[in-house]
């Protein structure tokens, strides 16, 4: 009951068509809903799973929401409008959320097992959109109308677009597009080019707590396709700092090395720092002769192993080359950027070659 009345309080604090709160109590097919889910969790948590779904299917009837009785949900979630919005068995929805009509939680494959999203705190999810698969959508995002989520989000994003599939080619091609907010006066660090290099993996990382970064970009190839022996150990590396990092899926990564990590990779992110938008993608599906859309003020590349740093019409190009297998004379390294200057370095921590990004 306590719940409840949270749930319609925050309604009538989060709608500004809502005049008091007995309209939220006589009038709102969201709450109405609620409160057949909380009766029919109740019983399902109790194992009376007939007479749980029963009263679910009662809700549904009068209030065209769906909520399996099995799933999870936290404390002031508002269903706005609410008509199609399917809620999945194993899903879990967090704390003083919003969904809007059309909204599906949905799962994917038909084992009983973990096969719908987990979705965080303060989350508003756009009409129409569907989140499915076991996946997680971090705290503070927003799903934008319509947009289709297959794969994990970071906190604090913004998620718009449908993701589109090249079955004729080895790697997905991604057009869903995430902006990452970042603050500003953050320091990150860029890496590149991994290639199964567990020794120089730990330098890097070793160099990344030395520089004091905030935050970890990786534009790609973490394995190879001649040595992936190493991949379990990079994983578990790189997971251990996951809430840390934003990554970008190379050519040579395979779908079974990433379903080791516990945070997403795409082909290419978009990030707003320091006054900046940084562009992240591998550099074999987009590059500087091959620009996306949208290149943002700076345009982060790996893929060819030459690291790199140059300004062209306002943008500036970089590559943090390959901390493993370096190209062309060039050395191991790493790229920082922060509010006054991307600088390029040795993974022995010498300055390559630095830009100012003040204006």
């Amino acid at each position: 009951m306590i719940n409840l009345y949270e749930d319609a309080k925050n309604i009538l604090k989060k709608d500004p068509a809502c005049r008091n709160i007995f309209e939220v109590l006589l009038l709102y097919p969201g709450f109405h809903a609620l409160i057949f889910y909380r009766l029919s969790h109740f019983l399902y948590i109790r194992k009376f799973f007939f007479l749980a779904r029963f009263i679910s299917q009662i809700s549904r009837h009068f209030t065209g929401i769906e909520i399996h009785p099995g799933a999870k949900i936290g404390k002031k979630l508002f269903i706005d409008h609410g008509m199609g919005v399917v809620i999945g068995e194993t899903a879990t929805i967090g704390n003083n959320c919003t969904i809007y009509h059309n909204v599906t939680l949905g799962g994917t494959g038909k084992d009983k097992i973990k096969r719908h999203p987990d979705i965080g705190n303060n989350v508003i999810i756009g009409t129409g959109a569907k989140v499915l698969g076991n996946i997680k959508i971090g705290n503070n995002v927003k799903i934008g109308a319509n947009s289709v989520v297959l794969k994990n989000v970071p906190d604090n994003s913004t998620v718009v677009g449908i993701p589109r599939y090249a079955m004729s080619t080895y790697h997905k091609e991604i057009t869903l597009i995430i902006n990452i907010k970042w603050r500003n006066n953050m320091k990150i660090m860029a890496i590149s080019d991994i290639h199964g290099g567990v020794k120089n993996l730990k330098k890097a990382l070793e160099r990344y707590k030395e520089e004091k970064a905030e935050k970890l970009l990786i534009l790609g190839d973490f394995t190879s396709y001649f040595n992936s022996s190493f991949s379990l150990e990079i994983a578990e590396m790189l997971n251990e700092m996951s809430d840390n990092i934003c990554a970008v899926r190379g050519n040579c990564d395979s779908y079974t090395f990433e379903e080791k990590l516990n945070f997403g990779l795409m082909d290419i992110r978009y990030i707003n720092v320091n006054n900046k938008v940084v562009t992240l993608t591998h550099g074999h599906m987009y590059n500087r002769y091959n620009l996306p859309e949208y290149p943002g003020d700076i345009f982060l590349t790996g893929h060819t192993h030459c690291a790199t740093i140059q300004k062209d019409n306002d943008i500036i190009f970089a590559n943090p080359g390959s901390i493993t297998n370096p190209r062309n004379g060039t050395e191991k390294s790493y790229l920082t950027i922060d509010e006054q200057e991307i600088v390029l370095k040795t993974l022995d921590g010498e300055i390559i070659i630095k830009e100012n990004l003040e204006n």
